[in-house]
């Protein structure tokens, strides 16, 4: 990262992570880590890498911030599964339908996950991240991410071939 701004250094990763923020919330989230990352932008000096990894920085710090606040004020009203609130059409429908349903499988397969394994996983898979970014946001060593990872792909592999 240039001279001009330095990644804060990220806290021990927490033994248990709060519970998952209500439906919904995720586009709450996503907008807040863009205004923090709009006001911050003025200060940042970098590269594309550096940019990436101080934007999932944020995002996981606003990410930790919602799950707190939803854990001291629970809410009343029932979870249910997401409601498809539009209607799409065009022939592309059963594709998009199809590729929703296997990313919210792979989804609740990786929350079986414990949660070091799948964060690294959310990061490095899902994200792209390399390593040493991922490293630098969770607080651990590149080694220690990569064997996160390879122990949780392995986990995954024998969940997937018990559910199949």
């Amino acid at each position: 990262m240039g001279a001009g701004r330095a990644l804060p250094s990220a806290p021990a990763p927490p033994r248990r992570l709060p519970p998952k923020p209500a439906p919904g919330r995720g586009e709450d989230i996503a907008s807040e880590t863009w205004i923090s990352a709009a006001r911050g932008l003025h200060g940042f000096r970098g590269d594309e890498s550096d940019f990436r990894r101080w934007i999932f920085a944020i995002a996981r710090r606003r990410l930790i911030d919602a799950q707190r606040r939803e854990a001291r004020r629970p809410t009343t009203v029932p979870l249910q599964d997401e409601v498809l609130s539009t209607v799409r059409g065009g022939p592309d429908a059963a594709s998009e339908a199809l590729e929703s349903l296997a990313a919210k499988r792979a989804l609740e397969h990786i929350a079986l996950l414990p949660p070091a394994e799948a964060e690294v996983v959310a990061l490095r898979v899902i994200a792209g991240l390399p390593a040493t970014d991922v490293a630098a946001i969770t607080g651990r060593r590149p080694v220690a991410v990569r064997v996160l990872q390879h122990r949780a792909l392995k986990r995954l592999a024998s969940l997937l071939e018990g559910s199949s």
